[in-house]
């Protein structure tokens, strides 16, 4: 029952990441932010099948390699990158906010 709940909280707090990059992003920014944050679900999710058919998984399937760990790698890229696309998104933010021109020398 604990490990329903924490996977329903934290997918509230995906969708709310989502609804504020849709609000406060426009353009590039809004793009790679979502997709960050879907990526980084994607991950959430695979490292939850991971460790509960991880162990499962090496024992059925008789292998000499621990399925757990190879799962523990793929989430682990996957996760790099989904914060590398809301890092880039931040950045794609920060370059499109552009200034007024208060006047120059």
């Amino acid at each position: 029952m604990a490990n329903v709940l924490s996977a329903a909280v934290l997918g509230v707090c995906y969708v709310v990441s989502v609804i504020v990059v849709n609000a406060r992003a426009e353009g590039r920014a809004r793009v790679l932010g979502v997709l960050g944050v879907v990526v980084l679900l994607l991950g959430t999710v695979l490292g939850a099948l991971n460790g509960s058919l991880g162990p499962y998984l090496t024992v059925v399937w008789n292998s000499r390699v621990d399925v757990y760990s190879l799962g523990s790698i793929l989430v682990a890229v996957i996760d790099v990158g989904g914060v590398v696309l809301l890092a880039l998104a931040a950045v794609a933010a920060r370059r499109s906010v552009r200034y007024p021109y208060r006047g120059g020398r």
